[in-house]
């Protein structure tokens, strides 16, 4: 962005800004120090299922799956093997 300390210069940054976000095809999410969704692109309401309107204010942790525990994750493991070695 811009080294220019001057309004013209920030409104152009920010104009920018908002056009890549808007036409990336890849999902682009700005958070603040905080955590706080900023800004949600429109790939990003693809990858994630929610509407800029929706996520935006909200916490960036309200995007990470929950956690799985390692009883889970045994579970799956064995479950899987079984399904591999059973006759069909």
């Amino acid at each position: 962005m811009s080294v220019n300390n001057s309004p013209v210069a920030d409104a152009d940054d920010r104009t920018l800004l908002s056009s890549i976000i808007e036409t990336a095809p890849d999902a682009i999410i700005t958070i603040d120090a905080s955590g706080e969704i900023l800004s949600f692109s429109p790939a990003a309401e693809k990858v994630f299922g929610y509407e800029q309107g929706e996520i935006i204010g909200h916490n960036v942790s309200q995007l990470e799956p929950p956690p799985v525990s390692w009883s889970t994750v045994m579970f799956r493991k064995t479950e899987d093997q079984r399904w591999r070695t059973s006759e069909r």
